[in-house]
């Protein structure tokens, strides 16, 4: 008997929406049309491409992101030394 076929994952998708003047539109579409584009291929691709531009910083501040008030229970520190909730150093 043959594996089933897994169904494909739906992507999920939301709605945006902002006002531009009738000039930025009039602009966004020319510019659709130079491309040989819709309108709204023309504004993804755009985001799509403004958003590669920070991608790697995204992926650093999220990596590496350390709440404020997180204490550090396993700084080096030497033997015998206190640790107190007051100290500067924690952070």
């Amino acid at each position: 008997m043959a594996p089933k076929k897994r169904k494909p994952v739906r992507k999920k998708f939301r709605k945006v929406s902002f006002k531009v003047s009738s000039k930025e539109r009039s602009l966004i579409e020319q510019c659709s049309q130079l491309e040989d584009t819709t309108l709204n291929k023309f504004i993804k691709n755009a985001i799509r491409e403004k958003v590669a531009r920070y991608e790697d910083q995204l992926k650093d501040q999220n990596i590496n992101h350390v709440s404020d008030n997180q204490l550090t229970l396993f700084s080096e520190k030497k033997p015998g030394d206190q640790i107190s909730i007051f100290d500067k150093n924690m952070i």
